[in-house]
């Protein structure tokens, strides 16, 4: 830990204490909530206003650590075992508390019961929602919601009947394949489960097929303003989750702009940002969104750009630095299931990097990627109406050159275009080249920092293309995450 990191004040993984307090517990809430997230350091010697470095006295340290172990053995359950570390700051010790996450959920408050206990929301520590604790029990329980067997409901023979055909239809159209789905199979991939000759669905079956969830829905608007005051166009869509992915794919083809280009004798329409990437945003909103939130999936189309907003934080302690590199945590693991079978998942864990390469290919800006305390954003930039009228487009016929017409028909036919990522020296696009050119001028540049230098690309574009430099072994990261540096191999 720095002076520098300190300066920069509270994240959802630090929470600072001048020093241990007599009679506020405050901290043992926050201690709860790292147990039930993603884990966490209560760092003591930091005045937690001003962020200035006052330290712990030497003398004070082994019984603060004895103190701190007891209060929270007896203050919280499940049981919660810290970490103790020093840190010499600024030429002064800091003793920090590191919580894991864990895997009893949920954690809480004794003495509050099931009303006891908290969550890491930024840099804040919150009291759960019901929806929150539901979700604790069944991860401490390492079960998901969509799992959950409705034992008061009857899945109809014609439900199953019109799911069974429908995977089936799906997947050879996918994988060409001809399998034939039968309620069996659907018991095995825990869809639904026979007791005593009736048949009861789970949660995914209920999503999957006559869906009547309220908030099991997806929101589509077309704005006329970035500030989103005016609407032109509102729908909103229920029924199975896999209607509701095929129409608001349609809501947003419809709602964005499109231009052609010539190639050779034929004409190619194209979209002005890449349907398949947005077909992937779209898929994952649905798959692992947070169904017991109450709220929709919302997707607007505003003139500077296309947003489609999840409930539902990232799930089981995973980061976004993680999700970045294609690590995935399955919410739904029954709903997923039955969409990979499908083919509306493909791979598992390459649905960001596709979104990302399909941007790439296309010449548009990689979206960027919000994880909020309650919710998961992909923004997608539009281009602007001249671009689009120009991108990729060539003449139906060129003049044949001559030596005294080529320079003069060059400037006058060529046609305008906007500058898309183009291969490189080794293959490599253009972005990734200029990653690496920025990096040989200052190794320990961020991605922040990157970004703004390079221009043209977020701060997670920047993310994916230097995890793919490293994968291709151009590209190496020196000490650790936080004050390490680059190191360009080639």
């Amino acid at each position: 830990m720095t002076i520098e990191e300190i300066k920069k004040g509270e994240t959802d993984r630090f929470e600072f204490k001048r020093e241990v307090p007599q009679h506020d517990k405050r901290y043992l809430k926050t201690v709860v909530a790292f147990a039930n997230g993603l884990g966490g350091s209560v760092v003591f010697g930091v005045d937690d206003k001003a962020f200035d470095v006052v330290g712990v006295p030497d003398d004070d340290l082994r019984k603060m650590e004895d103190g701190l172990a007891s209060a929270i053995s007896s203050a919280c359950v499940p049981a919660i075992v810290p970490s103790f570390s020093r840190e010499t700051v600024d030429g002064k010790t800091l003793l920090v508390v590191d919580i894991y996450p864990g895997r009893n959920t949920p954690y809480h408050i004794k003495a509050e019961g099931l009303d006891g206990v908290y969550v890491r929301v930024g840099a804040t520590t919150r009291k759960a929602e019901r929806e929150q604790i539901e979700e604790l029990i069944l991860r401490g329980g390492n079960r998901t919601f969509d799992a959950v067997i409705l034992e008061d409901e009857t899945a109809s023979e014609s439900a199953m009947t019109k799911l069974c055909r429908r995977i089936g239809a799906a997947h050879k159209e996918h994988s060409g394949e001809r399998i034939k789905v039968t309620p069996l199979m659907l018991e095995g991939w825990g869809v639904v489960r026979k007791t005593r000759a009736i048949w009861h669905p789970s949660v995914a079956f209920r999503w999957l097929a006559a869906n009547n969830d309220h908030f099991a829905r997806v929101q589509c608007a077309l704005f006329a303003d970035d500030e989103r005051t005016e609407f032109l166009d509102r729908q909103e869509y229920s029924g199975s989750v896999i209607d509701q992915v095929e129409e608001s794919m349609k809501f947003v083809l419809r709602s964005i702009r499109r231009g052609a280009k010539i190639e050779g004798l034929y004409r190619k329409d194209f979209y002005e940002l890449p349907p398949e990437a947005l077909r992937e945003a779209i898929v994952n909103a649905v798959a692992h969104r947070d169904y017991r939130q109450h709220a929709y999936i919302q997707v607007s189309v505003a003139p500077s750009k296309v947003e489609i907003v999840s409930p539902g934080s990232l799930f089981d302690g995973l980061t976004k630095e993680e999700m970045l590199t294609g690590k995935s945590k399955l919410r739904n693991p029954v709903l997923a299931d039955i969409f990979h079978k499908m083919g509306i998942i493909e791979k598992w864990g390459t649905g960001l990097r596709r979104i990302f390469s399909k941007c790439e290919k296309a010449g548009v800006e990689a979206p960027v990627v919000d994880v909020g305390g309650s919710t998961v954003t992909f923004i997608f930039l539009r281009k602007k109406n001249e671009e689009l009228a120009t991108a990729g487009t060539t003449p139906k016929t060129t003049p044949k050159a001559t030596p005294e017409t080529t320079s003069k028909t060059t400037s006058k036919t060529a046609p305008k275009t906007t500058p898309k990522f183009t291969r490189g020296e080794q293959g490599l696009s253009v972005i990734k080249q200029r990653i690496l050119d920025a990096i040989r001028k200052d190794s320990h540049a961020s991605t922040q920092m990157l970004a703004e230098l390079i221009g043209g690309i977020t701060k997670d574009g920047v993310k994916y293309h230097l995890v793919k430099l490293q994968k291709m072994g151009l590209l190496r990261h020196n000490g650790p995450v936080r004050g390490g540096h680059w190191e360009v191999l080639m």
